[in-house]
């Protein structure tokens, strides 16, 4: 129990470490602050201008989280910023939801403790400190289990959006729109936010003065799709020819096309596949229902010993 009480306070102590850690300033990188201004847009709605002290409070618990979830050291915390980019969550706010999945989880544990000695279960104090320290590990690492499947939706629609983007701007080529226009319009064709990204990808090149391409290649970079870098290349290497470039970004926009339709066969017969083993198990279970009922049959009855009810 002494051994078991030192674990626990060492433990305590650990996170209380960590925790004032967290809180102590630290120094960020010049690039680094300016890209974390540049995704933070202000609101310009009346009701936004003052933050309340209540918003101001949730701006505070949100970067202790983040400075706490630095402090761990647990987290690979470049490859959890390009996830969250991708599907557009902050993370302050992921941050949040592992500290407040944490704390739900550990006081599950403690409920117990409280709720089963009503019930007359004993249960000792080590068990109620390991049921919650598991329960708290599991809090903290829920929120990162669906960010894969996230991810990957997210990447899949991107995708969907740029084989009609590009069969938009195409087309526009095609009846002899300049490049610029035909680029524009197509966005603003479409909705949803991968044709919102575009449109600021758009936007961003215009203001910046570079060209269209080199800003596709840094979105497909950022979203990790590499279908655009490979877009934008092709592109480049069309050079500034109207014709040339139509037929660059036609072939690019089938060969998405056929690779889509590829994914989408792949699900499909992954999900027959799936599909089939419940068949599977009924029919064995049919089967062993009707072996037990022929097995169960008595064999050794004497005919003699049957009677036929003639009549009533």
């Amino acid at each position: 129990m002494t051994l078991m009480m030192a674990v626990i306070g060492a433990g305590f102590g650990y996170g209380l470490f960590r925790a004032v850690r967290a809180l102590q300033p630290r120094t960020v990188p010049l690039p680094v602050a300016l890209e974390n201004l540049a995704q933070r847009r202000p609101s310009t709605a009346a009701g936004h201008l003052h933050p309340s002290a209540g918003a101001q409070l949730a701006a505070r618990a949100q970067r202790f989280g983040v400075s706490l979830l630095e402090a761990t050291g647990l987290v690979d915390m470049g490859l959890l910023e390009r996830k969250l980019r991708i599907i557009g969550r902050p993370i302050e706010v992921h941050a949040t939801h592992k500290i407040g999945g944490a704390l739900f989880a550990l006081s599950l544990g403690i409920l117990g403790a409280v709720v089963l000695p009503m019930f007359d279960v004993a249960v000792s104090p080590a068990v109620i400190v390991s049921i919650s320290i598991v329960l708290g590990v599991g809090g903290w690492v829920y929120p990162d289990l669906p960010l894969n499947d996230e991810v990957a939706g997210r990447q899949a629609s991107f995708r969907h959006a740029l084989s009609s983007y590009i069969d938009l701007v195409s087309a526009d080529l095609a009846g002899g729109i300049g490049l610029e226009t035909a680029l524009n319009a197509a966005a603003e064709a479409g909705d949803g936010w991968a044709y919102a990204d575009i449109r600021t990808a758009l936007r961003r090149a215009r203001l910046t003065g570079r060209t269209v391409w080199e800003v596709f290649d840094e979105l497909g970079t950022q979203l990790d799709i590499e279908e655009l870098r490979d877009v934008a290349a092709a592109a480049q290497l069309a050079g500034d020819q109207g014709s040339q470039i139509r037929e660059s970004l036609a072939v690019k926009a089938e060969s998405l096309r056929t690779e889509q339709l590829a994914s989408i066969r792949a699900i499909a017969e992954s999900a027959s596949t799936k599909m089939q083993l419940p068949s599977v198990l009924f029919v064995a279970g049919l089967v062993v229902f009707l072996l037990y009922g022929i097995l169960s049959i008595d064999t050794t009855l004497n005919p003699n010993d049957i009677n036929v009810v003639t009549g009533l």
